[in-house]
């Protein structure tokens, strides 16, 4: 019986990846997650001008590990916090509603709060939770809509940035496994038929 060459490049990878796990920091190791580094958030949840109200938590989540050389500093999945800090729903007259937000951190594995900014450039005294427009995430075609509703679906992704050169501990371990290299596995050459016998005519 013969084994599909991808089969046996699978197993050996995995194979090689549980004999090398990923190795233990020493106690008090940290990583520092530089100014400016690019953190991409997803909405945990929906929000709409007309339901929700001022200092009403926002919630999102990592949605693109953020690694620091080899080291996983902050897993895809983490979660990240902010807060509406404006929400007005829509009026007579035709006057849209109002809704804007904070990004203000995010929560570190080792329980750590890394402060975020909207903006990828710090502005001067600039503080951590910088207010993002609702209808910035919004399609052009809203812009030109009077009279609705401002509503941000579940899902809708967008940058912040952390704000800051902040050290996290990597008490919990955080490097990405290395798998050594699968060695190429040469393909078997496919069973010969044995020639077919041809019955001699009387």
């Amino acid at each position: 019986m013969l084994i599909p060459t991808r089969l046996i490049s699978v197993v050996l990878v995995l194979g090689a990846a549980l004999l090398h796990p990923a190795p233990a920091f020493p106690q008090g190791s940290t990583v520092k997650i530089p100014d400016g580094t690019m953190v991409r958030l997803a909405l945990l949840e929906s929000l709409s001008s007309a339901t929700n109200r001022v200092d009403d938590t926002v919630n999102f989540e990592i949605t693109e590990e953020i690694r620091i050389g080899p080291i996983i500093a902050i897993p895809r999945g983490a979660t990240a916090r902010g807060r509406v800090v404006e929400a007005e729903a829509k009026r007579r007259m035709g006057k849209a509603g109002k809704l804007n937000f904070t990004v203000d951190y995010l929560k570190a594995p080792d329980g750590t709060n890394v402060r975020l900014r909207a903006s990828s450039a710090r502005q001067g005294q600039e503080k951590s939770g910088t207010v993002i427009v609702g209808t910035v995430l919004l399609s052009p075609l809203f812009l030109l809509m009077r009279g609705k509703d401002v509503e941000i679906l579940r899902g809708t992704a967008f940058n912040a940035y952390v704000d800051g050169d902040r050290e996290i501990s990597l008490s919990g371990g955080s490097l990405a496994p290395m798998a050594a290299p699968a060695q190429p596995v040469p393909a078997q050459p496919a069973p010969t038929a044995a020639p077919a016998q041809v019955a001699a005519e009387d």
